[in-house]
């Protein structure tokens, strides 16, 4: 068993001195080089390397233009609902404007659509003063669902 660990010792010390040579030479270096190159397969390896990269910038274009088509209708979208929500708000006013009572459901409309356009949409236009207008008439809540029968 001592015999097998003294040549294994020797070995060791042989092949790291070798190496270290090695290293340390140019030629060996070169040599080296030559020899990762050859049954490395560096080629192949700096080819799917360079395929890879390309897949990738091509992937980083196309989710840059990915993201700017959704900001662009996340906007679009954004302007659409706020002029949905003056619509709301126009329509409710002079539906009601001669009278200035207005049903309890809609003023429920008023108040969800209000805080919508004014609060989460920061809206700012004329529809913020007919709702400060509305926001002063009567509520009639008797006539709270139009469809309900009388009991």
């Amino acid at each position: 068993m001592e015999v097998v660990k003294n040549i294994a010792a020797i070995l060791g010390v042989c092949i790291s001195a070798a190496s270290l040579v090695t290293l340390l030479s140019k030629t060996g270096r070169k040599a080296l080089s030559k020899l990762f190159k050859k049954y490395g397969k560096h080629d192949k390896m700096s080819g799917s390397i360079a395929e890879i990269k390309s897949m990738l910038e091509r992937h980083i274009e196309d989710e840059k233009e990915f993201r700017d088509n959704i900001v662009k209708m996340n906007e679009i979208n954004i302007e659409f609902n706020k002029a949905q929500c003056r619509n709301i708000i126009k329509t409710i006013f002079y539906k009601y404007n001669d009278t200035k009572v207005l049903p309890l459901y809609e003023k429920k409309t008023l108040m969800n659509v209000e805080d919508l356009y004014i609060n989460q949409m920061n809206g700012n236009s004329f529809a913020a003063l007919l709702l400060e207008e509305m926001s002063h008439w009567t509520i009639d809540y008797e006539n709270s669902y139009p469809d309900e029968e009388t009991k």
